[in-house]
């Protein structure tokens, strides 16, 4: 028999899996019966040992604003998640014929990946996303939006061997503690089929992306940001360790933009677009900002641009102005032979 366990709020693990058996039968048909069955103890502790920091303010989370900020303004990181795209398209071996390519994004949050395919074009058509995450939060409000999702840990996945074509890790990956990172990817290794790929997006330590997190967000925000990056040196390394093969690296742009009809209001909606989503605290809400606010605030990330420190760049076309704070990720490929 299954675990009893609590497994989101409002649903014991038993009663998830049904819901799934009745609303989302392709995810139902991955699941694999014994890694929450036989396996209850196993699961119970790999769903515990979790940091709070994307639940909700109550418990000392920021996740309420990164969850709202990411709804709002959905289209923020769009270039980064159609680079992504194209990478799980250009090094997934087809091997399901002419159904879509199945894709789990691992760290997905309450559908980080899903949510794009509405504004990524034809690309989209080739793509089945299944939305994965630790947090009961976040996959609550993927389910409440018709999204199949599974909370699950990284590290131990309720999935069948061999069922998906590509993984995703990304916007988090950082999250994962150091000592974990290579275990989670020998479980993407067992979740994907020969063929499949796996995708690691995260930020080379020492950059000015990385240094967003380490500096400005473990300075100015509630919950710190104590988390280690990537080496090109370690992301290879890892990848080789967990048993894939052809790894290799590229550098993707994972920039902001914004588009309005004028600079200032392009400006102001991308600079409260990051104090919301990363959740500043020393600085007021952003829907409490003055101008003086607004300023100050655009002055503080300028270091961490990844355009040589400009902060934020306008530029204008068919009328329209963009406003973009650049980053560049390191993204890490390896395939599944």
């Amino acid at each position: 028999m299954a675990s009893p366990l609590e497994y989101l709020p409002g649903f014991t693990l038993d009663q998830y899996v049904d819901f799934l058996h009745r609303n989302h039968q392709d995810l139902y048909q991955l699941l694999d019966d014994k890694r929450y069955a036989d396996n209850a103890c196993i699961l119970r502790e790999s769903l515990i040992v979790m940091s709070s920091e994307f639940e909700s303010k109550t418990v000392g989370g920021r996740g309420d604003t990164y969850r709202d900020a990411r709804l709002a303004e959905p289209l923020m990181r769009l270039e980064g998640f159609k680079e992504l795209l194209r990478l799980i398209d250009s090094t997934t071996v087809a091997t399901n014929g002419p159904k879509k390519v199945k894709v789990l994004d691992a760290l997905g949050g309450c559908g980080a990946l899903a949510r794009q395919l509405a504004f990524v074009g034809k690309i989209a058509d080739r793509f089945q996303v299944i939305t994965s995450d630790i947090s009961p939060s976040m996959i609550l409000t993927a389910i409440r939006d018709g999204l199949p999702a599974l909370r699950q840990a990284a590290s131990y996945m309720l999935l069948r061997d061999g069922c998906m074509e590509s993984i995703l890790f990304a916007y988090g990956t950082h999250h994962i503690p150091v000592a974990e990172r290579v275990a989670c990817l020998r479980e993407a290794y067992r979740v994907l089929k020969p063929g499949g790929s796996v995708v690691i997006q995260d930020f080379e330590e020492g950059t000015s992306t990385a240094r967003w997190y380490s500096e400005l967000l473990h300075n100015n925000t509630a919950t710190g940001h104590n988390h280690y990056h990537f080496t090109r040196e370690s992301m290879i390394a890892m990848l080789n360790e967990a048993g894939f093969s052809d790894a290799g690296l590229r550098e993707v742009d994972d920039s902001f933009r914004v588009d309005d009809v004028t600079a200032e209001v392009a400006t102001s909606r991308l600079l409260k677009h990051l104090a919301t989503l990363f959740g500043i605290v020393t600085f007021p809400p952003a829907e409490r900002w003055t101008k003086a606010d607004e300023t100050a605030f655009a002055q503080a990330i300028k270091p961490y641009s990844a355009a040589t420190g400009d902060g934020v760049k306008l530029s204008s076309k068919s009328g329209m102005v963009t406003a973009t704070f650049s980053r560049v990720a390191l993204v890490g490929i390896g395939v599944k032979r």
